[in-house]
This record gives structure tokens, sequence and C-alpha cells, in this order.
């Protein structure tokens, strides 16, 4: 079974959230899939940067969807 990286940015300021976003890798477990979710969320901080995050408390989440193979 694959797995579907599904990341969610929200602002714990304004209590909301940016529609979740399906990235096109298909990972081959779930370990393979949680560990990209980790280095794909620090990614996304670093690029949104330390005073953005900061003011807008912006957290990360994620989840991995199994995928059934055709």
């Amino acid at each position: 079974m694959k797995f579907l990286l599904i990341a969610t940015i929200c602002s714990q300021i304004h209590l909301e959230c940016l529609p979740p976003v399906e990235h096109s890798q298909h990972y081959l477990s779930h370990y393979d899939c949680a560990t990209a979710g980790y280095i794909h969320a620090r990614t996304m901080m670093e690029e949104m940067g330390q005073d953005f995050v900061n003011q807008e408390q912006i957290v990360i989440g994620f989840k991995c969807r199994p995928v059934k193979e055709i």
C-alpha cells in the first residue's frame, strides 16, 4: 500500500486554516510519508520566515492517507 501526504497550514491567531494540500508523490510506507511530512513542514516554516510564523502563530499539520493501488 502507498501513502499520500496531505498538509494543512493554520493560523492560531485567526483560528483559520488554508485548504489541505495534497502532495503529488506517493510514499511506499507510512513511515516514509510521516517522515516526509515533518521535513516538508519544517521547509514550509523556513520559507514563510520566522517573523511571519511568529506574527500569525502558524502551525502545520499533516496526515498520511492510504492510497489503493490499481
